[in-house]
This record gives C-alpha cells, sequence and structure tokens, in this order.
C-alpha cells in the first residue's frame, strides 16, 4: 500500500516537472503546491531522493528542483558514492568523469563510508586533484557496522572494526543491551552524529 503511495507521488512529480509552466521550485513550495500535509512532508523529501537517484530530476545550488539533464551539472552538482578514509576526509567516484573528486574533512559533512551523496565541485586550489563538498545525503549506504564496545562511565562507545569510520559511535546507557568493555558488537547506527558530535547507535548483537 505504501509503495503505491510512493508510486503515485513519484508520478505527480515528474508529470509536474514536465509541464511546460513548470518553474524549478524548492522542496517546501512543492509541498505546497501539491498540498502534502507536515505529517507527509518526510516521504516527500524520501521520493524526491529517489527520482534523483534515479536520475530522473536532479536539484541544483539554490535547492531547486527540475528533471534531469543528462549532465546534472545544475547549479554545479553531482551524484556520487564516497569513500572515506581513516584520516576523516574522503573521495567521491563520479560516474562518467574519469577522476574522483577529493573531498577535505571539513566539507564531509555527516556523510559516511558508501553513502551516495550530492556534492559541488569547488573552484580549483592549486593542488593535483579536483576537490568538492559534499552538499546532501542522499542514501545511507551503511546502517550498521562491527566493532569494539568500550565502557566509559555510564554510557560507551563503540570503535568500529572498518577503519574506513574515522571515528567512534556512542551509545548511550539504554542502548548498550548488556555490551561491556571488551566485547565485540552489531550496531545500529541512530544518528549520523554532526560537526564536533559523534554519530550515535545501539548494540544490537553481541557477537
Amino acid at each position: 500500500m505504501m509503495e503505491d503511495k510512493l508510486k503515485e507521488r513519484e508520478e505527480m512529480l515528474l508529470h509536474l516537472f514536465h509541464e511546460e509552466q513548470y518553474v524549478p521550485m524548492k522542496e517546501k513550495e512543492l509541498a505546497v503546491l501539491l498540498q502534502v500535509a507536515p505529517s507527509e512532508r518526510e516521504e516527500l523529501s524520501e521520493v524526491l531522493a529517489g527520482l534523483m537517484r534515479q536520475k530522473k530530476i536532479q536539484r541544483n545550488k539554490r535547492g531547486r528542483y527540475s528533471l534531469y539533464d543528462g549532465k546534472n551539472r545544475e547549479g554545479g552538482l553531482l551524484t556520487g558514492t564516497l569513500i572515506a578514509n581513516a584520516k576523516g576526509f574522503g573521495f567521491v567516484e563520479v560516474e562518467g568523469e574519469e577522476e574522483d573528486f577529493y573531498i577535505p574533512k571539513t566539507k564531509m559533512g555527516t556523510a559516511f563510508h558508501m553513502d551516495t551523496v550530492e556534492i559541488r565541485p569547488l573552484k580549483h586550489s592549486g593542488g593535483k586533484r579536483k576537490e568538492a563538498e559534499v552538499v546532501s545525503v542522499l542514501e545511507r549506504g551503511m546502517t550498521s557496522l562491527v566493532g569494539t564496545f568500550e565502557s566509559a562511565k555510564s554510557y560507551g562507545f563503540v570503535r568500529p572494526d572498518l577503519q574506513k569510520i574515522p571515528y567512534d559511535i556512542f551509545i548511550a546507557k539504554e542502548n548498550k543491551n548488556g555490551a561491556v568493555d571488551g566485547h565485540k558488537v552489531v550496531v545500529e547506527i541512530l544518528d549520523y552524529g554532526s560537526k564536533g558530535r559523534n554519530p550515535e547507535g545501539k548494540v544490537t548483537e553481541i557477537l
């Protein structure tokens, strides 16, 4: 039932974007035009992200949506897969581009290893590689990971086995699920963090 509703929403959006009089709009404007209830705004975001992944639509640097133009370069935005590095920076592989884009640590946002991200190329900085910044995360590549649990007073942290994840995962007291110092655990990621704040998760399995 939910899939039918999402498909219907997709078709409605594509029909709108194909109309000759359509002018690129922001998500909030689309929600008003299509009379999307506040409780369904998240669903609209998911549909828009899905259409971008399918390269049916694109979003420019002002956040306005339009039909995909075959190059996805309106406003300088590109879509690709993030390959993270243990030191905090990353590279984004963009289909059709011979060279990956280097993402400095300060331009990663909340992006994780293997996420599908939207990036904006930066002006040439004098380095050998092309640089870009992450504008948004379209799809998460990882929703759980394996690591070692470390106790810290009433809470804990999980140090990921995968070295491409450069930060520990914070585990609140209520999400420890019996894990103690040294346990190898599986963690579900609840929050991907932000600048200066670690990702958060909960232990779902003790290995």
